[in-house]
């Protein structure tokens, strides 16, 4: 893995861009070079409207050549987006795919998390009696449902594998595959990742755009065409 030209304050840029859904900002990020970018972000970013259709394209184009987790979905959307191609199929829904992917890790959510497939709103059960959960879920059965995520920690451990393994300097490399083996893989790992600077930030941009993904491939596989929050009314 050679220095990337997309940064962790390049992603700092594009969240507070989105937030905003500054279109100019945005388009000028993703008219920036690609290599090493998380383009499960930039997608989305290309999706805010008025964004430059040419960058959005382009960011398209990436995505259908890497063709990772989600990527083909998304590059979907994008083409709808531009008028290109018809919307993907599958139930639109705006949710929030960083909540479904934490929820898809087993991470803050503890053992059982579900969507409401109303409002696109990911909540956690809290471990044992959770009554107001409980009621929560039966009032929503009654409408349009709720969608149990399923949980699958293998594939956090083949994201350090896959990171690892793209390294370029050998003994780096070596080292971070060394450190995930065995128990306590996770933790090692982590620590593993402070031998070179910038590369914990790598790593989470790595991690977070395969998480992401990943939540979009498995909610497709439900039926469900996820659509960023912020499109909850323009639908």
């Amino acid at each position: 893995m050679t220095a990337p030209s997309w940064t962790d304050r390049d992603h700092r840029a594009l969240q507070a861009a989105l937030h905003a859904a500054d279109a100019a900002s945005l388009s000028r990020l993703l008219a920036r070079p690609l290599d090493g970018a998380p383009l499960q972000f930039l997608g989305e970013a290309a999706l805010v409207p008025g964004v430059d259709p040419a960058a959005a394209a382009r960011v398209a184009a990436a995505l259908e050549e890497r063709d990772g987790p989600g990527d083909d979905l998304l590059a979907a959307e994008i083409a709808a987006a531009l008028g290109t191609a018809p919307p993907p199929e599958g139930r639109p829904l705006p949710v929030d795919l960083e909540d479904v992917a934490l929820a898809m890790s087993g991470g803050d959510f503890g053992a059982e998390a579900c969507i409401d497939l109303a409002t696109g709103d990911v909540r956690p059960r809290i471990p044992g009696d959770d009554p107001e959960f409980d009621e929560w879920v039966e009032e929503r059965e009654e409408g349009e449902g709720v969608l149990w995520i399923e949980q699958d920690s293998r594939e956090a451990w083949r994201d350090m594998e896959r990171f690892a393994a793209s390294v370029d300097d050998d003994h780096l490399r070596n080292h971070l595959l060394d450190s995930i083996r065995g128990k306590g893989a996770f933790g090692r790992f982590k620590a593993a990742l402070g031998a070179r600077p910038g590369m914990v930030e790598e790593w989470y941009l790595f991690q977070g755009d395969r998480e992401r993904g990943r939540a979009r491939d498995y909610l497709a596989e439900e039926g469900i065409r996820a659509l960023p929050p912020r499109r909850a009314e323009g639908g």
